[in-house]
């Protein structure tokens, strides 16, 4: 197979975190991701904002079967 994925990044100049807020929410995010071959990461500090990359295998054909 190929290498080709998807990859979504997020960048925000906010307050940033320190612990998210939102735990399930990015939980759910990374366990999409490793479910379809792919990965998640979030980079934040206070003060500094956040980035959020999420990016999945294309590689399986169909990313979400609804």
């Amino acid at each position: 197979g190929s290498d080709a994925r998807l990859l979504i990044e997020v960048v925000d100049d906010g307050k940033g975190c320190s612990t998210p807020e939102h735990e399930s929410g990015l939980r759910n995010l990374q366990q999409r991701a490793t479910a379809r071959g792919g990965g998640f990461t979030l980079v934040s500090s206070t003060g500094n904002g956040a980035t959020v990359r999420w990016w999945v295998s294309l590689d399986g054909g169909v990313l979400f079967d609804p």
